[in-house]
């Protein structure tokens, strides 16, 4: 299975009474594009520390396309034992989608919190969160400065 990353449209905004460039706009899913396999069912936000490892899990069921909002974040898949390694920042706008079924692990590798936005098929729901530890044997989150006897 091909580990699909999308490459985010960013357009300038102006200000509307002057003319200059106030910010960006960047299109992270619309109806009309797709491009997704599953369309998204939910949208959440979720933050990681500096060094701080999310995973690795599994979800059965729900198919994942992840966002960094802010920061720098390593995505570490694994597909048949084999380990792919992804790195999505703010500073190139792009959606790593992750199937279902798919184990995975993130990283946050930056110096402040990573924002990361998750537009999700299915929902999370309390009842039924298909949320499950992988294993990733002696896979080495070290190289990428995680260090859990450091963390608080």
């Amino acid at each position: 299975m091909k580990i699909e990353v999308y490459d985010l449209e960013s357009i300038k905004t102006k200000d509307v009474r002057h003319g200059h460039q106030n910010g960006i706009f960047i299109p992270v899913w619309r109806d009309w594009d797709n491009k997704y396999e599953k369309e998204p069912k939910m949208a959440y936000i979720a933050t990681c520390f500096p060094g701080e490892l999310k995973g690795p899990h599994l979800h059965k069921m729900r198919w994942s396309y992840l966002t960094v909002l802010k920061g720098k974040v390593a995505f570490i898949i694994n597909i048949n034992d084999e380990f792919q390694e992804f790195i999505i920042s703010d500073e190139k706008p792009q959606t790593i989608v992750i199937p279902a079924g798919i184990p995975q692990a993130h990283i946050n590798i930056g110096t402040g919190d990573a924002i990361v936005m998750n537009l999700c098929n299915p929902a999370w729901h309390p009842d039924n969160q298909d949320n499950y530890t992988a294993d990733y044997g002696d896979y080495d989150f070290a190289k990428w400065g995680y260090r859990p006897e450091n963390m608080g």
